[in-house]
């Protein structure tokens, strides 16, 4: 995969969420919605627009699979798309900030590339391996704010005991929590930190993340009992984000908790 297949991908990519972008900001805050098995909702342009990119990507590269979270998975294994075509559907349908679509390439197991649409603002996130990240083109670097001043982005829910230990943990060594469910925040600099833990959602939700926040200047690492941090597996979706000397801080906290 050269840089000019994957400038070609890329563009190929925004073309498609583009040209899906006048129906979704009609329907931003107004489109019914019904529930999946697993209790989060779908709406009628989830699965539109899934089908889209799946026919722009197929058309791109037949030989590149794809997994979807509203379609499954098809073609080749090792090397695949995945795809979340609405990423916050609940902020979707509330006519909340904090949605997206978004595409990551997945390559013997290691995430390659990531184009991420804010279609709300026209703004385009993008990140390859190696090669840094950018905002509509712009390079872009997470904050270099100390801990005690970082504001950690939350995806954690509070309902378990376990989550609640880690929170506090690392609660008097940072300025404060948000859950704003707006995660490109912490790609620019403006929130400084992102904690998943005991999450929902699908390896198409945290992959994209975990390479924005690399290519962005962050350590990020999976963390949880038996595990120190230093690595980083796409399909576990507990992990930390943040600056070389933020991450150590709040990773030697949330070891001493969950190991």
């Amino acid at each position: 995969m050269t840089n000019e297949w994957m400038d070609e991908a890329e563009n190929v990519i925004v073309g498609c969420f583009k040209s899906v972008r006048p129906m979704l900001l009609k329907a931003f805050g107004n489109i019914d919605a019904t529930f999946k098995s697993d209790k989060t909702i779908v709406t009628m342009l989830d699965d539109f627009v899934e089908t889209e990119i799946r026919k722009t990507l197929i058309a791109f590269a037949p030989e590149v699979g794809i997994v979807g979270e509203e379609q499954g998975a098809e073609g080749d294994t090792e090397t695949f798309w995945l795809v979340d075509p609405i990423d916050g559907t609940e902020n979707f349908v509330r006519g909340l900030t904090g949605t997206r679509n978004m595409v990551t390439l997945i390559s013997d197991g290691q995430i390659v590339m990531t184009v991420v649409y804010q279609f709300m603002t026209d703004d385009l996130f993008t990140a390859r391996r190696g090669g840094g990240a950018f905002k509509n083109g712009q390079p872009v670097h997470v904050s270099d704010r100390p801990a005690s001043h970082s504001f950690v982005e939350l995806s954690c829910p509070l309902d378990k005991q376990e989550n609640a230990k880690l929170l506090q943990a690392v609660r008097g060594l940072v300025g404060g929590y948000r859950v704003s469910g707006d995660w490109l925040k912490t790609i620019e600099g403006k929130i400084d930190v992102l904690l998943a833990y005991n999450t929902g959602g699908g390896d198409w939700d945290y992959a994209p993340r975990a390479l924005l926040m690399e290519e962005a200047g962050a350590v990020v690492g999976n963390i949880g009992a038996g595990l120190d941090g230093s690595t980083y597996d796409y399909k576990n979706h507990n992990f930390l984000a943040a600056a070389p000397d933020v991450f150590a801080s709040l990773n030697k906290a949330a070891r001493a908790v969950l190991a």
